[in-house]
Protein backbone atom coordinates (compact mmCIF):
# COMPACT_ATOMS: atom_id res chain seq x y z
CA UNK A 1 0.00 0.00 0.00
CA UNK A 2 1.33 3.40 -0.93
CA UNK A 3 0.58 6.16 1.52
CA UNK A 4 1.15 9.80 0.67
CA UNK A 5 0.38 13.06 2.39
CA UNK A 6 1.05 14.55 5.78
CA UNK A 7 -0.18 11.50 7.71
CA UNK A 8 1.47 8.82 5.57
CA UNK A 9 3.99 7.77 8.22
CA UNK A 10 1.30 7.49 10.89
CA UNK A 11 -0.82 5.33 8.59
CA UNK A 12 2.09 3.02 7.85
CA UNK A 13 2.87 2.68 11.56
CA UNK A 14 -0.78 1.91 12.29
CA UNK A 15 -0.88 -0.74 9.58
CA UNK A 16 2.34 -2.32 10.85
CA UNK A 17 1.01 -2.42 14.42
CA UNK A 18 -2.29 -3.88 13.24
CA UNK A 19 -0.48 -6.57 11.27
CA UNK A 20 1.59 -7.53 14.33
CA UNK A 21 -1.52 -7.64 16.53
CA UNK A 22 -3.32 -9.76 13.94
CA UNK A 23 -0.49 -12.28 13.85
CA UNK A 24 -0.39 -12.39 17.66
CA UNK A 25 -4.16 -12.93 17.81
CA UNK A 26 -4.00 -15.70 15.22
CA UNK A 27 -1.29 -17.37 17.28
CA UNK A 28 -3.35 -16.99 20.46
CA UNK A 29 -6.46 -18.67 19.03
CA UNK A 30 -4.43 -21.74 18.02
CA UNK A 31 -3.33 -22.48 21.59
CA UNK A 32 -5.20 -23.23 24.79
CA UNK A 33 -5.14 -20.13 27.00
CA UNK A 34 -7.59 -17.65 28.53
CA UNK A 35 -7.63 -15.46 25.42
CA UNK A 36 -8.60 -18.40 23.24
CA UNK A 37 -11.48 -19.19 25.55
CA UNK A 38 -12.72 -15.60 25.11
CA UNK A 39 -12.42 -15.95 21.33
CA UNK A 40 -14.33 -19.24 21.40
CA UNK A 41 -17.10 -17.74 23.53
CA UNK A 42 -17.59 -14.91 21.04
CA UNK A 43 -17.77 -17.35 18.12
CA UNK A 44 -20.25 -19.55 20.04
CA UNK A 45 -22.45 -16.50 20.60
CA UNK A 46 -22.65 -16.06 16.84
CA UNK A 47 -20.06 -13.39 16.20
CA UNK A 48 -18.17 -13.71 12.91
CA UNK A 49 -14.65 -15.07 13.32
CA UNK A 50 -13.04 -11.83 12.13
CA UNK A 51 -15.01 -9.85 14.71
CA UNK A 52 -13.89 -12.25 17.44
CA UNK A 53 -10.31 -11.95 16.17
CA UNK A 54 -10.58 -8.15 16.34
CA UNK A 55 -11.80 -8.40 19.93
CA UNK A 56 -8.85 -10.68 20.72
CA UNK A 57 -6.47 -8.13 19.17
CA UNK A 58 -8.00 -5.42 21.35
CA UNK A 59 -7.67 -7.59 24.44
CA UNK A 60 -3.98 -8.27 23.67
CA UNK A 61 -3.40 -4.53 23.29
CA UNK A 62 -5.11 -3.76 26.61
CA UNK A 63 -3.08 -6.43 28.42
CA UNK A 64 0.18 -5.13 26.92
CA UNK A 65 -0.70 -1.57 27.93
CA UNK A 66 -1.50 -2.65 31.49
CA UNK A 67 1.74 -4.59 31.82
CA UNK A 68 3.79 -1.66 30.54
CA UNK A 69 1.92 0.96 32.57
CA UNK A 70 2.20 -0.85 35.89
CA UNK A 71 5.63 -2.41 35.23
CA UNK A 72 4.41 -5.84 36.32
CA UNK A 73 4.94 -9.22 34.67
CA UNK A 74 2.03 -10.80 32.81
CA UNK A 75 -0.28 -12.98 34.87
CA UNK A 76 -3.06 -15.13 33.43
CA UNK A 77 -5.55 -13.35 35.67
CA UNK A 78 -5.09 -10.27 33.43
CA UNK A 79 -6.65 -12.19 30.55
CA UNK A 80 -9.93 -12.90 32.32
Amino acid sequence: MEATGPYALELLHFLALRAQLCMAALNVVKRDNPLRRGYAQLVERGKPKMVALGATMHRILRIAYGVLKHQTPFAETFAK
